[in-house]
């Protein structure tokens, strides 16, 4: 009995071996004809592909439209200027004016209304050079100690004057001016002269340089030559300008000759002035509200320096000196209609002795272009 146990044991193993061979077996290679593994062999990081992150550059973003390039900024085209233009101006003046003497208690002369004419023109010669010419008359009607009104006129000086221009960019510019007076102007300057009727014609003049807030003073100077030199700046766009100048007016008397050298009113002496000088500031600007038609607004401020006077006194009594500066301010308002432009102003006089006398001037202007 043991030995047949033995043998069916032995068979048993036998038929357990033979099982676990067949399972270890490996299954033949099908691409075993093809070529081996060495000869095929590549990078496997050649075909690996990654996902865009935030940093991935931008011409990986092939799809995407390119930006749209800015439109350039227009220019201003800033404002043609005419080759021609004249100009007729009414000013229309009402107060009194400060009386000179050595005193200088600015005892007023009597209430006056003032009507002063200006007519004038330049010419652009070139582009950078404008000749001109401006002509004046003023009519006074004062008003007298005996309540009667005393109307006289009188021609100013006609001035001649150019300008010439420097560009400093396409909008802006400084104008260089200078100008002479022809000495005609009419009047006796000399306060103590005997000749009554050219001393109302003096203080006709006199009028009309206070109603302009004494920025004009070149054109209401009798017995004076005056020279006329002046330099400011302009910036000028589409719809609104800047400018601003300085003025200078020397005037050398033709005469210097008076009555008497004692004051009327005995409280001095009293000369004429070899050589007068006045010095104006101005500046300003204007905006246009409309285009079509230009309709505008503009603010002008003017500052004048008299260091010399026309004329000279020698007071006997403790008197102070009234100041040699005077401010005047001019809001304005204005169209254009084709090639006529039309204007108003107020010329006011902020403090000093025109404010003090309360004197001022409406102004009406009206000017083609061509």
């Amino acid at each position: 009995m043991r030995s047949f146990h033995l043998v069916s044991l032995a068979v048993s193993l036998v038929f357990l071996a033979n099982n676990a061979l067949a399972q270890k077996k490996p299954k033949p290679d099908k691409k075993a004809d093809g070529p081996s593994a060495s000869a095929t062999w590549t990078d496997p990081t050649e075909n690996e592909k990654s996902d865009k992150g935030p940093y991935t550059p931008h011409s990986d973003e092939a799809d995407e439209p390119p930006p749209e390039a800015k439109k350039p900024s227009k220019q201003d085209p800033g404002r043609k200027r005419d080759k021609i233009a004249a100009f007729g101006q009414l000013i229309i003046g009402f107060g009194k004016l400060p009386r000179e003497n050595p005193s200088y208690d600015d005892a007023p002369s009597g209430s006056a209304t003032v009507l002063g004419v200006q007519l004038g023109g330049r010419y652009d010669v070139t582009k950078e050079f404008t000749g001109g010419l401006r002509l004046a008359l003023t009519t006074a009607s004062v008003k007298q100690a005996t309540n009667k009104n005393q109307s006289t006129s009188a021609f100013g000086a006609p001035e001649l004057f150019g300008e010439y221009r420097v560009s400093l960019n396409r909008l802006t510019t400084i104008p260089i001016g200078f100008g002479i007076g022809i000495p005609v102007a009419q009047g006796e300057p000399d306060q103590t002269s005997l000749d009554t009727a050219a001393k109302a014609k003096d203080e006709v003049n006199r009028f009309g340089d206070a109603t302009s807030g004494w920025r004009d003073g070149e054109l209401f100077q009798p017995k004076r030559l005056p020279i006329v030199v002046s330099g400011g700046i302009r910036h000028e766009r589409k719809d609104w300008e800047l400018h601003g100048e300085l003025k200078f007016i020397a005037s050398p008397a033709l005469s210097t000759k008076v009555n008497r050298t004692d004051d009327p009113t005995m409280t001095g002496t009293y000369k004429v002035s070899g050589f007068a000088l006045r010095e104006i500031t101005s500046v300003g600007g204007s905006y246009n509200f409309l285009d079509q038609p230009v309709l505008y607004g503009g603010l002008d401020f003017g500052l004048v320096w008299t260091p010399i006077q026309t004329f000279k006194f020698t007071s006997t009594q403790n008197v102070t000196e009234p100041s040699s500066v005077q401010a005047i301010l001019e809001p304005k308002i204005g169209a254009r209609f084709g090639a006529v432009s039309p204007a108003v102003s107020y010329i006011a006089p902020l403090g000093g002795r025109l404010g003090k006398t309360g004197i001022g001037g409406l102004r009406i202007n009206v000017a083609a272009y061509f």
